[in-house]
């Protein structure tokens, strides 16, 4: 009985404060997301090579 309750209230929360945004008016373009959260433009990062002496031989 109080798992059917306590379901209850979980649903009915979810109900009104996430199904649908308060503001639909207020919406921002995905790129300008996107640009703001990964800086202006990404730099390619350089495939990392081994260093001398860091490789390995097994045939030893």
């Amino acid at each position: 009985m109080i798992v059917v309750v306590k379901l209850t209230l979980f649903f009915t929360a979810k109900h009104l404060w996430f199904s649908e945004p308060l503001a639909r008016h207020m919406t921002i373009p995905q790129p300008q997301v996107e640009q703001q959260l990964l800086g202006t433009a990404a730099k390619p990062v350089p495939p990392v090579s081994p260093t001398r002496g860091a490789s390995h031989d097994l045939t030893r």
